[in-house]
């Protein structure tokens, strides 16, 4: 019985995530779209959450995708807690399969699921394949838990259990217990549902059941949370604040939920899956007008930390969870990639002092200054490896491999500066060249143009701009004429007989050729966005 119950638990848990993953893979990155665009109010978020998370079969997937429109800017705290919300009342869609009576199909569901993973010619056609293979060993899992409990009803010591277990906090903490061991209120609510098939449940204890699995499945947002971005954890505690006070309101009105599902569903099953159902519809709607205030508690209880003890070569944006939805994870890595540009632009902004005048401490500083750059993109790239991992589509893949690129150019054009710029620098110390005398106001244009592109890139990407891209590529012309015109004035003021003098021209000269790199890079960048 035991090898039965464990054999059918882990045939739904399996068929589970396949047909999450066939889903998320067909829906991902067109959902991701619309969810963006439903948040405009907090009606409209839960509307959102709980499309998510029934078109997707995962709330934990949903929370990533909310986490990141957070982080992106794209909706408020508020907001996300409302399409918290929404992903419970989308989870009870799994009960409510599970609770028609369609075992019979899991088989052929299995069968034609496999032979389309395996004939198929396209990624949609094995997605498809993915989910049906993944919906019938969910019910073919369902099947095996239930030949396997049939022998309970005559047995004694678990009825005896049943009996005793008359308090529902009991059975919410067995609920939450269990469901935050397996990670899957989905699968506790499919036993809840098999047990009450088999008589072996009262409606009343099977309630507090799903309740408890409310409350557990928090566990799995909340140790994912950990060690990642304040917005991160500030949806997972939204996430468990929201479901504890749900089951507190729900514990003393047990009953009268029972009374009411029994009022309009026939069959214990269904019983159980409509008070699934009602229990988060009814919690959502009694709790959405406290969206602002939940959002302000769980800011006061997890702060923003302080600018001065962050370390800026350390991503804020990479959340290990959203390799789970490759569009999402793109997402966050545009965010640190444009992080890590604006780094380098302040880095490359800050350098003229110490390159033309600075002595041999404020050198080092300048060299050390690159540092979190260069921590912070080999976190990037650290990030794009686990990515490739993924099942990502040729629109993924593409823009995956442009980001890529993207960080490499920013790490370029920071290395322009910290090694190029500052060998010039260090040599011109060492000569004690009079390279300050000689940068001029033609010098000085050249490197408004080379950050100014970089500006420039850098926006088109966050917005997706090709008229500022194609500014930054018409700066070609316009910097090689600078650079031109401050090598001329440079020959005008020196002295041919002047050791020191030459020196400086060379240096000045040179440096020029690692300005017009900045600007080289920054077309790279923008060429991106074109």
């Amino acid at each position: 019985m035991a090898a039965q119950l464990a054999g059918g638990l882990a045939f739904f848990l399996f068929g589970l995530e396949l047909m999450t993953q066939g889903l998320r893979s067909l829906a991902g990155g067109g959902l991701k779209t619309a969810l963006a665009r439903l948040t405009s109010s907090r009606l409209r978020a839960v509307l959102a959450g709980a499309l998510a998370t029934a078109a997707l079969q995962s709330s934990s997937i949903t929370t990533v995708l909310i986490v990141g429109f957070v982080s992106a800017g794209l909706v408020t705290l508020p907001q996300a807690i409302g399409m918290v919300m929404g992903a419970n009342i989308g989870s009870t869609v799994t009960a409510q399969i599970i609770a028609f009576k369609i075992t019979a199909l899991a088989l052929p569901a299995a069968a034609l699921g496999f032979f389309a993973r395996l004939l198929a010619r396209r990624d949609w056609q094995r997605m498809t394949g993915d989910v049906l293979l993944g919906l019938g060993l969910m019910f073919t899992g369902l099947d095996l838990m239930g030949l396997a409990t049939q022998p309970l009803r005559g047995y004694p010591p678990f009825l005896d259990a049943l009996q005793h277990m008359t308090h529902p906090l009991w059975g919410i903490a067995m609920g939450a217990v269990f469901t935050a061991i397996i990670q899957s209120s989905a699968a506790t609510t499919g036993i809840v549902i098999v047990l009450g098939s088999q008589n072996l449940l009262p409606l009343e204890s099977a309630i507090a059941l799903i309740l408890g699995a409310n409350i557990g499945t928090c566990a799995t947002a909340a140790l994912a949370s950990v060690g990642k971005p304040v917005d991160a954890r500030r949806v997972a505690l939204a996430h468990i604040l929201f479901n504890l006070i749900g089951a507190a309101v729900a514990l003393p009105c047990i009953g009268l939920l029972a009374d009411a599902v029994r009022s309009f569903g026939t069959g214990l099953p269904r019983q159980i899956a409509n008070a699934h159902t009602l229990f988060n519809v009814a919690t959502t709607c009694l709790l959405l007008g406290f969206a602002g205030p939940l959002a302000a508690f769980c800011r006061r209880l997890l702060p923003d930390p302080s600018a001065g003890a962050s370390d800026p070569g350390a991503p804020r944006h990479l959340d290990s969870s959203a390799l789970e939805v490759p569009s999402a994870a793109l997402d966050q890595l545009q965010l640190e990639t444009l992080r890590l540009g604006h780094l380098v632009l302040d880095y490359i902004e800050s350098a003229p002092p110490v390159l033309l005048q600075g002595e041999t401490r404020e050198l080092d500083r300048l060299a050390a200054g690159d540092d979190p750059i260069d921590r912070l993109h080999a976190a990037i790239l650290a990030y794009h490896s686990r990515l490739g991992k993924a099942a990502l589509t040729a629109q993924e893949a593409t823009r995956q491999r442009g980001l890529l690129a993207a960080a490499t150019y920013l790490e370029n054009a920071a290395d322009a500066v910290s090694v190029n710029l500052a060998a010039l620098a260090r040599e011109r110390l060492h000569h004690r060249a009079p390279v300050a005398a000689f940068a001029g106001p033609e010098l000085e244009a050249v490197f408004t143009t080379a950050t100014t592109s970089l500006r420039l890139a850098l926006d088109a990407i966050e917005h997706r701009d090709p008229l500022r891209a194609n500014e930054v590529l018409g700066f070609k012309a316009a910097i090689r004429t600078q650079c031109d015109a401050a090598r001329q004035d440079l020959l005008t003021r020196i002295h041919a007989d002047n050791e020191a003098e030459i020196l400086a021209y060379r240096l000045l000269s040179d440096g020029l050729e690692h300005l017009k790199q900045i600007a080289y890079f920054s077309r790279r960048l923008a060429r991106l966005a074109s």
